[in-house]
């Protein structure tokens, strides 16, 4: 009953011959029918030719991430229980599907892998447009085309229009029926993201759009994952039942459709989950496992194979792909690449994901530093010279944090309402100064600080030809300041201030290994009801997915015109999925 039990490195390569020598080297085989065994010899040769060269190349083992179905003894069945609709997953996106559902009369059960001493939920802030607790908190009124286009240009024209759509028109009201289901105690202590507005911000960071519209959810006690169990409450007073330490292990079918699920919990005992009417998977993403990341995500697995790090050894902070793979054991199948993740903030520093004039170890300013925030920030650092990044400030600093995108990766400009962000600032900088080479951490970064550019330059380590160059490229970026043209990368204009009042700072920031981050956001692929799509683009009859099982959201990169918009999108698309589910006939 693994659902990892897989093949041989050999075996792969084999079974996978006929789909051709590319789509198993890009670990897009595993929903692809078997190999003909007259294929066999003559693929099998191209293969291993393929192989050699890729490992001469440098380059580690592709992975069969989709392995074998796992089957499932009768005997181990203790239980059987009878619902409408079954949710494989009890998370963000799952917990608003079973209320969702649960609310227009469906009689929903939930399995949950956690168990329910350790039950939590990820994140704190909730992307959506115009709600009415938006409006009431100064957030901007968004307009939903204008969101759309903003949506569909990050995305490269990659995402499911009528999902993005739904989202665009749906999720202020959704904000608004989770907020209904709270205690006053939690929503009273909410803020909003964003809000006053950054000074000079002109709503838009090279051409793309952001807007305040997040709620924030903080402090213990009344944080999100204590409301999202208020969900989950009021999910079971409608009859909804949780199953925790219940992981989803193969799905049941009759004929074409997807008819309940077989789970198993950790001393192998197993649950039917029988649903009349469909099964949503609202599982997560695949960050905790390896080989799924390195077989879908070609980016990180250059960079990973690149650097010669133990793939092994990063892991996101999300799920590990079961729902991913129940889906294409299913007959469904994940959407194509590239496929995006939520990676780490490695372009912010100390200072925040700020437009910061940038350096790398050789001294040389490299980007335009303003475009997509650190999110975009993230994939130009990786594509440097191994390394050290320098992010430089003078005593300007704190107008320059305030003049930022209200987006959330700018947790500076008044995003959280407290203004914690700043006021840390405010405390720890001043320890910088005096500290010569040895610098000073601040948020985990290294930060070095010098009465002039040529001390700041020795203190970061730079000698020789880098400090050179970098002192001759703060001038040029000084130069380019005064002209209010970025003449050589397009910054905006109103984020270029000189380099030019003492005391000056460096926060260091290192490119020489790549760390995972936190979750993928590439799914199943889906129709805009959500519903998972077979090979011939045709709906599953009973299955949908949701959340992070869901694709057709992002595509290259996570990316945040508003604050908290994965939460945002799991809340709203899972409340959606469990209605439509509800509502099948």
């Amino acid at each position: 009953m693994d659902a990892r039990d897989g093949l041989t490195r050999r075996s792969f390569l084999t079974g996978t011959a006929a789909a051709g020598a590319g789509a198993a080297l890009f670990g897009l085989a595993g929903c692809s029918p078997a190999a003909s065994p007259a294929a066999d010899a003559e693929a099998t040769s191209a293969m291993e030719a393929a192989e050699n060269a890729t490992v001469r190349a440098g380059y580690l083992t592709y992975f069969d991430w989709l392995g074998a179905e796992p089957t499932v003894d009768e005997a181990d069945i203790v239980e059987t229980v009878e619902a409408d609709i079954v949710v494989i997953g009890g998370g963000n996106a799952g917990v608003c599907a079973a209320l969702g559902a649960a609310e227009v009369g469906a009689k929903v059960a939930v399995l949950e892998t956690q168990a329910e001493d350790a039950y939590t939920f990820f994140g704190h802030d909730i992307g959506h447009l115009n709600s009415a607790w938006s409006k009431a908190h100064g957030g901007d009124e968004i307009d939903e085309v204008e969101f759309m286009q903003d949506w569909t240009r990050r995305n490269m024209n990659r995402s499911n229009y009528e999902l993005v759509r739904q989202f665009a028109s749906k999720s202020g009201e959704t904000l608004d029926w989770i907020l209904d289901h709270l205690d006053d105690a939690i929503v009273e202590n909410c803020g909003i993201f964003g809000v006053p507005k950054p000074t000079g911000y002109p709503g838009e960071i090279s051409g793309y759009k952001c807007w305040s519209s997040a709620i924030h959810f903080q402090d213990e006690g009344t944080d999100w994952p204590d409301a999202a169990k208020q969900l989950k409450a009021a999910a079971e007073k409608l009859g909804a039942t949780w199953h925790f330490d219940c992981r989803a292990t193969v799905l049941v079918k009759e004929g074409d459709a997807v008819t309940g699920v077989i789970g198993s919990s950790s001393d192998g005992a197993c649950t039917r989950f029988v649903a009349s009417k469909g099964v949503v998977i609202a599982a997560g993403d695949y960050s905790g496992n390896p080989e799924m990341v390195f077989a879908l995500n070609d980016e990180y697995r250059d960079f990973v194979q690149a650097r010669g790090q133990d793939y092994t050894q990063i892991v996101g902070s999300g799920r590990v792909g079961d729902g991913q793979k129940l889906g294409c054991w299913a007959g469904g199948r994940m959407e194509p690449g590239p496929r995006a993740s939520m990676g780490r903030a490695m372009g912010a520093g100390a200072f925040g994901g700020i437009a910061l004039p940038q350096f790398n170890r050789d001294g040389k300013r490299f980007m335009n530093e303003g475009i997509l925030g650190v999110w975009g920030n993230l994939f130009q650092v990786m594509r440097q010279p191994k390394g050290e990044i320098y992010s430089v400030a003078d005593a300007s600093w704190r107008e320059y944090v305030q003049k930022n995108a209200p987006e959330h990766v700018y947790p500076g400009t008044g995003g959280f309402h407290d203004g914690g962000f700043l006021e840390t600032l405010d405390a720890e900088i001043p320890n910088v100064l005096g500290t010569g080479a040895e610098g000073y951490k601040i948020r985990g970064c290294l930060t070095y600080a010098g009465e002039t550019l040529e001390e700041l330059a020795d203190n970061m380590g730079l000698a020789g030809e880098a400090k050179e160059t970098f002192l001759a490229q703060v001038k040029r970026y000084n130069e380019l300041c005064e002209k209010g043209v970025d003449e050589d990368f397009g910054k905006d204009a109103f984020l270029m201030d000189p380099i030019v009042a003492p005391p000056f700072y460096a926060s260091v920031i290192d490119s020489s290994e790549f760390k995972l981050g936190l979750v993928e956001l590439s799914g199943l692929v889906t129709d805009g009801e959500q519903r998972v799509l077979d090979s011939d683009d045709r709906p599953i009859p009973g299955l949908y997915a949701t959340g992070n099982s869901c694709g057709g959201r992002f595509a290259l990169q996570y990316c945040t015109p508003i604050a908290g918009i994965s939460i945002g999108w799991a809340t709203t698309m899972g409340k959606l999925a469990g209605e439509a589910a509800a509502a099948a006939k």
